[in-house]
């Protein structure tokens, strides 16, 4: 199972919340899918990229680019 998280609200995510983040990464791959982070604030995307790890997620632009990269046609109606 693929999952995509929006964080484009996110202004602001401590060790705790990046740690979270690898964890669930983890247990994603485990499981043979991929956690794709989109819509990333420049404050955020630094954090993540010079913390190094930029590596355990795919990073995407939108949230548009993020499901056409995972093969996914449309949202599903709400």
């Amino acid at each position: 199972m693929d999952l995509v998280f929006d964080l484009g609200k996110l202004q602001y995510a401590d060790s705790t919340a990046l740690g979270n983040l690898v964890g669930i990464h983890m247990d994603v791959k485990k499981h043979g899918g991929r956690l794709v982070l989109c819509n990333l604030l420049p404050n955020l995307r630094s954090v993540i990229e010079k913390a190094n790890l930029s590596r355990y997620f795919h990073i995407l632009e939108d949230l548009g680019e993020s499901l056409d990269n995972l093969g996914v046609n449309a949202l599903p109606k709400q």
